[in-house]
């Protein structure tokens, strides 16, 4: 998974340079996740967060997938659902 995701930021970094953004926060912050030593964990909710705000940031649109579907997309899903809670005002913003 580790070189599936490394293969995936490549090529977001490739996207954002094109179109000029490289200094975007959140791009900064997935890169330095991703630094050699790093220690991630299996189900690696920063990345997803990070994932996902630096894709807003580029003006894309996000995909996720996964062999079973139940892992990483749920995860996915699950976060999705409680920034729109958040957003909406039905759930505080965490301080976390």
């Amino acid at each position: 998974q580790d070189k599936v995701n490394r293969d995936g930021l490549e090529r977001l970094n490739a996207y954002a340079a094109q179109a000029g953004r490289t200094g975007q926060p959140s791009l900064q912050a997935l890169n330095k996740h991703y630094l050699p030593g790093q220690d991630r964990a299996a189900r690696d909710v920063t990345a997803i967060w990070l994932v996902r705000r630096t894709v807003a940031e580029l003006g894309g649109v996000r995909a996720v997938n996964c062999k079973s579907g139940k892992d990483r997309t749920s995860l996915e899903l699950a976060i999705s659902f409680a920034q729109d809670a958040v957003s909406a005002g039905i759930l505080p913003q965490s301080s976390a």
